[in-house]
């Protein structure tokens, strides 16, 4: 069966600060709040009727009350209902962090079962990116990359080996479509980081959302961005920005790709 139009959802879900157990935080949240917040959470991400959601700051066995077994390899499987929801924890991160297991998040992205899952990998502990890619049609294969800029030593700075990861990934997967999104934790026009991201714009990406404002709720800052390669920039629509009530200090980043 052919799909014409394909819609993604790029969204950080601000999961470790809505379920914050800490009582010396200010980010504390009683059980009932964080029981409430799951609640709401979990609806909006069944309402998005999204064929493909990327996640970042989220643990979706938490938010479905699914038990699961941490393994050093941090890479996990969950089915709900007719989507595939592919997982990676942010395990060795955290854990320097000293959090607790039980609170641990990560990274996911959430596909239509309908889509066939052709590879999935994941950065190593100093990254923190998932990619996976997707049968789109016969001829046609997406390559999506979902990115998170975890802060190190309280900045927000870009690991050289992610550069170089994303170099291998457009250099192997070349002929594919190709998205990375995700929170990037930093404006294009930061001093900092802007080397890191003109590199992702010398290999070949185009920035779809360089004038698309704020992606913060409640400060003017854009720290969500989405490019594309040149293959998947004929296909890519209609991108804007969301945000629901009272679930994350995010806006959330769609688009459609017309095939």
């Amino acid at each position: 069966m052919a799909y014409n139009y394909i819609r993604f959802i790029s969204w950080n879900l601000d999961f470790w600060k809505r379920t914050c157990n800490d009582r010396s935080s200010s980010f504390y949240k009683s059980q009932e709040m964080v029981n409430l917040w799951k609640e709401q959470a979990k609806y909006n991400l069944s309402q998005l009727q999204a064929d493909f959601v990327l996640l970042q700051e989220i643990n979706p066995f938490s938010i479905h009350n699914e038990k699961y077994e941490q393994t050093a390899t941090h890479n996990y499987d969950l089915k709900i209902d007719r989507n595939s929801i592919y997982y990676y924890e942010l395990a060795k991160q955290l854990e320097q962090e000293k959090v607790e297991k039980k609170n641990f998040w990560g990274l996911s992205i959430i596909a239509d079962e309908k889509f066939n899952l052709l590879e999935k990998y994941s950065s190593n502990e100093q990254d923190t990116f998932m990619c996976c890619d997707f049968q789109l049609a016969v001829d046609k294969v997406v390559t999506i990359i979902n990115f998170y800029n975890k802060a190190k030593n309280g900045k927000y700075s870009f690991n050289a080996n992610f550069i170089a990861s994303l170099e291998n990934i457009v250099k192997n997967k070349n002929g594919n479509m190709i998205i990375l999104a995700g929170d990037f934790n930093s404006d294009i026009n930061d001093y900092q980081n802007k080397e890191a991201f003109m590199s992702i714009i010398d290999m070949g990406f185009i920035n779809k959302t360089e004038k698309i404002g704020t992606t913060m709720i409640n400060y003017d800052y854009q720290n969500d961005h989405l490019f594309v390669n040149k293959t998947m920039d004929q296909h890519i629509r209609d991108i804007r920005k969301f945000k629901q009530w009272n679930i994350t200090d995010h806006y959330g980043l769609s688009c459609t790709i017309k095939l």
